[in-house]
């Protein structure tokens, strides 16, 4: 039983160590895929360019000094517009943004049951075109050559 209690015990201390430091620091790669490099324009996390180089800066320093990650997206949105975040913030006019593209996504499987049966009707039972009759001389012609093909 005492052997079930430590081992419970010491489960649930590593657990709270596990836990505990992701608590309270910054997911630093995580924030420089949410922001853009100011020069460049890709993701902030793939990009080596001199500015992108030092926002990387900038941000470890502020996670390290105990700022939150909403801190430090709004204070480079501050100093570099909202064109540094890599995808536009879900509010306001920006929501449009979000909204236009499932829209037009449910738009379009609204549309298939639709559209199938328009094209159902269309691809109906069609009178055969003018000349289809063949003669009976091309109709031995035909199987003679099949014959041949021995198909």
């Amino acid at each position: 039983m005492t052997r079930r209690v430590l081992a419970a015990l010491c489960a649930l201390m590593v657990a709270l160590v596990a836990v505990s430091p992701a608590m309270g620091d910054v997911d630093i790669k995580g924030l420089e895929k949410e922001l853009r490099c100011i020069t460049c324009n890709t993701p902030l996390d793939i990009s080596n360019a001199p500015s992108a180089l030092d926002m990387k800066e900038y941000i470890r320093e502020k996670a390290a000094a105990g700022w939150t990650k909403d801190q430090i997206k709004d204070a480079l949105v501050a100093q570099f517009g909202r064109e540094v975040l890599a995808t536009p913030p879900k509010e306001g006019f920006d929501l449009v943004a979000w909204l236009v593209p499932a829209i037009a996504v449910a738009a379009g499987l609204a549309a298939i049951p639709f559209l199938t049966r328009v094209w159902a009707r269309r691809g109906g039972a069609r009178p055969a075109p003018a000349g289809a009759d063949a003669s009976d001389e091309e109709r031995e012609r035909l199987q003679r050559e099949l014959d041949d093909l021995e198909i």
